[in-house]
């Protein structure tokens, strides 16, 4: 029997991921996504459920991608010599360089991803009216950046509404997750 890699990775990155295992031969991946807990009050000690899924009887290998969602109790389950955990200080890493986001953090950059931009609205109604969203973000925010990974070809509009949405500039940063495959 072929070993298999589960990967599990945060809902954000569903798309993302998505393309990255479609563009080569990755048929012995596994994919599992946890839903995001930013921008999300999460009790300290609440678990993901969906941990579960690591058998932690199983010899099977497993790699872990997430970054401070992850709680004590989440930390604590997945402790286990067979589950590789890959830990990054903000998720945005795994797009491009720590030099790069720290960079675009320090001059304020408030970043995001396609698939967290097609939903922007309803992220938007969670934190309160228009002129609260906006007050909030000009305290803070500078600028939207796009890491346009190439999965989504409304990104650019999305970007465009909800710029003019918070009155905030935008630039897109382009991103290639994978090169696309040549038809036959």
């Amino acid at each position: 029997m072929t070993e298999q890699l589960q990967l599990y990775v945060c809902e954000h990155f569903r798309a993302d991921t998505q393309a990255v295992l479609s563009s080569g031969n990755f048929t012995d991946v596994i994919p599992t996504y946890f839903p995001s807990r930013c921008g999300r009050p999460m009790p300290a000690n609440k678990q993901l459920s969906s941990l579960s899924l690591f058998n932690k009887s199983k010899n099977d290998d497993k790699l872990f991608y997430a970054c401070s969602c992850l709680s004590t109790p989440d930390k604590t389950y997945i402790d286990n010599e067979n589950i590789k955990q890959l830990y990054l200080v903000n998720c945005f890493q795994m797009f491009a360089p720590k030099a790069i986001i720290d960079k675009l953090i320090s001059e304020g950059a408030y970043i995001m991803t396609p698939d967290w931009l097609t939903k922007w609205k309803v992220w938007v109604n969670q934190w309160g009216d228009k002129e609260q969203v906006r007050l909030m973000f000009s305290e803070s925010v500078t600028k939207l950046v796009l890491l346009d990974t190439g999965v989504d070809a409304k990104s650019k509009d999305n970007l465009k509404d909800f710029s003019d949405y918070m009155n905030c500039p935008s630039e897109t940063i382009t991103i290639c997750l994978a090169q696309k495959r040549k038809k036959k």
